[in-house]
């Protein structure tokens, strides 16, 4: 990173305009200089700018996407007490992200603005934080070189663009199509550099300074509360003061107070503490204290939310590291189980209990004895002892794809889940009878724990589950005051072949399977399994798909079996250290080829158990949630998804189809509307 952002002769020459750009900015400033750097990384330009300005009064206000960033930069600036640092993402909404406008005097981006959605939207709104007669100062590529297209580019994220980029599937802007952006913001370039032309433009990075607002007089709010707290009562104060572009207007001119109450309320507090109460004992201490240092958030409650807090794949990498060297009660679990605890229990509370449990004779306890069952997030004040809602997990045995979902539901529904802690006892049970045996397990723990009352949500393989776990809660004598099902189905044959259960997990994790070399025609995969499925009496054995019969059903699929041969011919080991690479950076649970080639078998091993699974009819109410999207685990399923729940179930059956794909339906932007389906349901029952 440090070669790529800061050790070669464009960086150098980048870095060396930019901290000069900066301090001429700073010249006859009124007060401190309010820098705001957004998306700063590794620090590649931070690195040469910081050391620059020792001289000067700064407030620098150090930013990035994720904490892992902020942590390595806070240990590299530790004697820079002027170097604030917190999380910015320049693509949301940047008053709930604690800024507010007109409040730096330059906003500097180096090689990140190409990561916004919508540049026009993005620049308006980095115009807005800019003081007037303020900067924004940022490096970007001006073209998709090879350079940046093979180190760096092939990230998640760097598509879905809704501006004029959208057309021609580019990921950078030339400069001239920069300069017509910020010219189109309102800004006035001042520099663009190389110069057009020169050797160094060439290489294909720019360096932009644009001034904004310089047309208005800069007033800074502590300036102005020390003018009124001179000449007003102190009760007569606001309480916060925005110095704003204009005042927003409704459609008949008048004053839009509701906007106004908008922009106040959704300024993010500093300072409090995030999860409710305080740790109870010495390891809620330890573990809170931990999160608090990588979060680098002031004070952790027992409730709080890891991934709610800005917790990411990186920082859980962190803080399983720190946990293992620092906390003596985690210190004999395996890296992977300590990960899974902490994706399965998201909370200080929660994690310490487990960990509790896990010790006994100096070992971790198994399957059979440590509790499935994870407290995830708490109801509306006043809702103690109300029935929970149950989120069954998926075949990864962890609840992470419903993330999104608790965090719409918290504080608003008494949210619980079931989890598998011990992979290995998982894999040891037999695939022809695991659902089964994890139900009568699962109804077990429920009624242990008091909840006779339930409302079940099994997503994926958790569909399977959360319904036989229903049949076997109303058999006791409990009650299920609902089913819901997300995008779950049996899987209508057996896969014993690799190269299919690899397309299976390449999909769940949100891999492109295209790019790893699968065919991109579903269709064409269908038309291949299913003559190989009627060859093999319901099974696709191993070496099924690259079976030479199958290119006789044309050349669609045909096509297919070439595709499939090639992958046959790399070994497993190489196809899986693919899938991983491909895998969004956000997924927590991959990582080591150790790590990736468990959850494979994991995986593997659930598709076995949903082939195999005979379900009892339901007689309880259900809900089916079904995607609208075509992206599927299983080539068919979209289409054979009602049907199969249609058979399932006896009692009354209600089909809602909501947003997204199979992979995306549980996740933001979509998982609102799931969560909202979620409530509405759980409260019209006990309503």
């Amino acid at each position: 990173a440090a070669a790529a952002y800061r050790d070669n002769l464009i960086s150098r020459y980048n870095n060396a305009a930019v901290v000069e750009i900066v301090r001429r900015a700073a010249r006859g400033l009124p007060g401190p200089l309010r820098l705001l750097e957004i998306g700063a990384g590794v620090g590649g330009t931070s690195a040469a700018l910081i050391p620059e300005l020792r001289d000067l009064t700064v407030d620098y206000r150090f930013t990035d996407v994720s904490h892992f960033f902020l942590n390595e930069a806070q240990e590299a600036y530790a004697d820079c007490p002027w170097v604030r640092f917190g999380l910015f993402d320049l693509n949301e909404d940047y008053r709930a992200q604690g800024l507010r406008p007109n409040s730096a005097d330059v906003v500097l981006a180096a090689n990140v603005l190409h990561n916004a959605v919508d540049a026009d939207e993005a620049l308006r709104r980095l115009g807005e934080l800019v003081a007037p007669g303020g900067w924004l100062v940022f490096v970007e590529a001006t073209g998709d070189t090879c350079r940046a297209m093979t180190s760096m580019e092939f990230n998640d994220g760097l598509t879905g663009f809704t501006d004029e980029r959208a057309a021609d599937g580019s990921v950078f802007f030339t400069r001239s199509q920069w300069l017509d952006l910020l010219e189109r913001a309102g800004a006035e370039t001042a520099v663009c550099l190389p110069e057009e032309g020169s050797a160094l433009a060439e290489i294909g990075q720019g360096v932009f300074a644009a001034r904004f607002k310089a047309d208005r007089a800069p007033v800074r709010p502590a300036e102005l509360r020390r003018h009124l707290t001179e000449r007003l009562p102190a009760y007569m104060v606001p309480a916060e003061l925005q110095v704003v572009d204009r005042i927003p207007l409704t459609a008949n001119g008048k004053v839009d107070r509701r906007r106004l109450a908008e922009w106040t309320g959704t300024v993010a507090a500093e300072g409090r503490r995030e999860g409710g109460a305080a740790p109870v004992d010495d390891l809620e201490r330890a573990l809170a204290s931990l999160w608090s240092e990588v979060l680098r958030v002031p004070a952790v409650g027992r409730d709080a939310d890891f991934f709610t807090l800005g917790g990411d794949s990186l920082l859980v990498a962190q803080l399983v590291g720190r946990m293992r060297e620092r906390v003596p009660q985690a210190g004999g679990m395996t890296w992977d189980d300590l990960l899974r605890s902490v994706l399965n229990r998201p909370t200080v509370a929660a994690l310490a209990a487990r960990l509790r449990s896990a010790r006994t004779d100096g070992a971790t306890e198994g399957i059979g004895s440590a509790s499935p069952l994870v407290e995830l997030a708490a109801g509306a004040e006043g809702a103690a002892g109300a029935a929970p809602l149950v989120l069954v997990h998926d075949g990864t045995g962890t609840v992470a794809p419903y993330r999104a979902l608790v965090a719409e539901l918290a504080g608003r529904l008494p949210v619980a889940g079931l989890v598998v802690d011990d992979l290995d006892s998982y894999l040891d049970t037999d695939p022809a009878t695991l659902i089964g045996r994890l139900a009568d397990r699962y109804a077990e723990v429920l009624s242990a724990r008091g909840h006779t009352r339930v409302h079940l949500v099994g997503y994926c393989m958790g569909g399977l589950l959360a319904a036989e776990l229903a049949d076997r809660i109303t058999a006791a004598g409990g009650e299920v005051t609902r089913l819901s099902i997300i995008s779950s189905y049996r899987v209508p044959y057996l896969v014993e072949d690799d190269l299919l259960a690899e397309y299976v997990f390449a999909r769940m994790m949100r891999a492109d399977p295209v790019e790893l070399g699968y065919p991109r025609d579903e269709s064409a995969i269908r038309a291949l399994v299913a003559a190989v499925t009627e060859k093999h009496d319901g099974t696709v054995p191993p070496g099924g798909l690259t079976e030479p019969a199958a290119a006789a059903l044309g050349p669609a699929a045909a096509g297919a079996l070439r595709a499939f041969e090639t992958l046959a011919a790399r070994p497993q080991e190489e196809r899986l250290r693919a899938i991983g690479a491909a895998v969004p950076q956000e997924d927590a649970r991959l990582g080591s080829p150790e790590r990736l080639a468990r959850i494979y078998r994991a995986v593997r091993h659930s598709l076995v158990a949903v082939a195999s699974h005979r379900a009892a009819p339901y007689r309880g109410d259900a809900t089916l949630i079904r995607q609208l999207g075509e992206a599927e685990i299983f080539p068919g399923m979209h289409h054979d998804m009602g049907a199969y729940w249609q058979r399932v179930c006896t009692g009354r059956l209600r089909l809602v189809d909501v947003p997204g794909d199979h992979f995306t339906c549980v996740r933001p932007p979509h998982a609102a509307s799931v969560a909202a389906l979620l409530a509405d349901e759980y409260r019209g029952v006990r309503g």
